[in-house]
């Protein structure tokens, strides 16, 4: 009998134990569960706070590059305002009552003065596109979280904005007018003139007018195409500010 009670008794002490081993247990998985979220909480923080210093990094470098296509615009408006200009000289003064020498002396000077706006040469604005493009083959563009940023930056690099329409127009109709030129250019004054030659070409007076119907068309072409080139630099121009402003201010309200 005293063994059956001594039996009982260590029994309850072992339940005892048994009951104190499972609450430390249950204590102890607690504890590493709370570990867990907490080191996934600190991973999840800083692998945001990568993620938004390479986007800070990414926008600042594409802000830069905005600047730049700014400047590239600039130029290429001043240029084109420079061409507009001599075009209208240059039909003004082909206007005048003289000989088919004086006006092809007076043409291939400015041509071989080579001003700025020359008509022989163009100018087009192609985007600084580095800083874009290394983000994109980097599969880095969802790092962008505002949205509107996003796209505003997807539709300003897309290359048919600027590699077709109106720029190309420019190009096509300056390089028809070079060959033109070229082709009634070739006479004893133009060699004299430019190449300080004496040939046996004919002379100018022998050969059809520079101031044709076909190449002042082709000015007149080429100054309308111009003015539309520039309204095109003004649209894009006005683009590129808005994108630099959305970027500040998205990047003030990130850091603040």
């Amino acid at each position: 009998m005293i063994h059956f009670f001594r039996r009982l008794r260590r029994g309850f002490i072992n339940q005892e134990r048994l009951g104190k081993y499972l609450l430390y247990a249950v204590g102890e998985i607690l504890l590493v569960v709370i570990g867990i979220l907490i080191a996934l909480q600190v991973n999840n923080w800083n692998q945001q706070r990568i993620s938004q210093n390479k986007e800070k990094v990414y926008l600042e470098e594409i802000r830069a590059s905005l600047e730049m296509d700014l400047a590239d615009q600039n130029r290429v408006f001043n240029f084109n305002q420079k061409k507009i200009e001599l075009i209208l000289q240059i039909v003004s003064e082909m206007g005048r009552d003289k000989s088919k020498t004086e006006h092809m002396l007076y043409l291939f000077g400015i041509l071989n003065q080579e001003p700025e706006g020359s008509l022989v040469n163009y100018d087009v604005f192609v985007p600084n596109r580095a800083a874009f493009d290394t983000m994109i083959s980097s599969e880095n563009i969802g790092i962008i979280q505002d949205n509107q940023i996003r796209s505003k930056l997807s539709e300003y690099y897309r290359g048919e904005i600027v590699d077709t329409g109106t720029q190309e127009r420019v190009k096509q109709i300056v390089r028809k007018f070079s060959d033109l030129i070229t082709r009634l250019g070739v006479n004893k004054e133009s060699m004299r003139l430019m190449m300080n030659m004496e040939t046996s070409y004919p002379s100018a007076e022998d050969l059809e007018p520079i101031n044709s119907p076909e190449i002042m068309g082709q000015i007149f072409l080429m100054m309308k195409n111009v003015e539309s080139h520039n309204l095109f630099l003004e649209e894009f121009q006005q683009n590129t500010k808005h994108i630099i402003e959305s970027i500040d201010a998205y990047l003030d309200e990130s850091s603040s």
